[in-house]
């Protein structure tokens, strides 16, 4: 597949189209072909270079999205803007140099987070301000040398963070 197939129905919940070719998700995408009530969606190794920033675009009820082991190498800040109810959030294993502060600023029911093995440089001290939900972060393997203090003080909820194999060689009392 080189795109999310037409004709699905309308009443489809999970949408698995991994290891095909699918390079890119275009404006409203899922929104023309009216697929409203997914709340799971896989594209993971897939190739996908570009995700436009509307894409994802009336999926309210989605609660998971698998993006990784892909090309990505930029998120949009409105990628994620009407994912309301995403619980997990895997962009794993793909080339994302940055994450906009306002990237997850919607989704406030998030509780895994993985943007593990990238090239991540450095995280804004708000990004995670809107995630009181969070419990599992993984940041590991990505270039990161340090990690302010602020980035994860409204996530009281963290249980579990992966850090490991970045550039830092301490984390901050209080982070």
């Amino acid at each position: 597949l080189s795109g999310i197939p037409p004709g699905i129905e309308a009443s489809t919940t999970i949408l698995i189209v991994s290891y095909n070719n699918i390079t890119k998700l275009r404006n409203n995408e899922f929104f023309r072909m009216r697929l409203g009530e997914l709340n799971c969606i896989d594209l993971r190794n897939n190739g996908l270079v570009t995700i436009e920033e509307s894409a994802f675009r009336g999926l309210r009820k989605l609660h998971e999205l698998r993006l990784q082991n892909n090309r990505l190498s930029v998120l949009h800040p409105d990628t994620f803007k009407e994912t309301f109810s995403l619980i997990r959030l895997d962009v794993g294993e793909n080339s994302i140099t940055y994450i906009h502060v306002n990237t997850l600023m919607n989704n406030k029911k998030l509780i895994y987070f993985n943007i593990g093995n990238n090239r991540l440089k450095a995280i804004h001290p708000d990004t995670f301000k809107n995630n009181a939900e969070l419990v599992s972060i993984n940041i590991s393997t990505n270039f990161l040398s340090e990690i302010n203090r602020k980035v994860f003080a409204n996530n009281f909820k963290l249980s579990y963070l992966n850090v490991s194999n970045n550039r830092m060689s301490f984390l901050d009392k209080g982070t």
